[in-house]
């Protein structure tokens, strides 16, 4: 039997691929996010230690 060719077992690999790159790209996202949300922090500490300066 060679189930690996039948025509069935396509769609739901091509799903289990699909989905696998909208976590990838889900993953970048949220990396991106974190990275804009952590030069916030970065910009906002140095803005503070600006005014204790001043």
């Amino acid at each position: 039997m060679k189930t690996a060719a039948h025509p069935g077992n396509m769609p739901d690999l091509c799903s289990a691929v699909e989905s696998r790159r909208a976590a990838i790209k889900a993953g970048i996202d949220i990396g991106e996010q974190c990275l804009a949300l952590f030069d916030n922090i970065l910009c906002l500490d140095h803005q503070q230690s600006m005014q204790h300066v001043v």
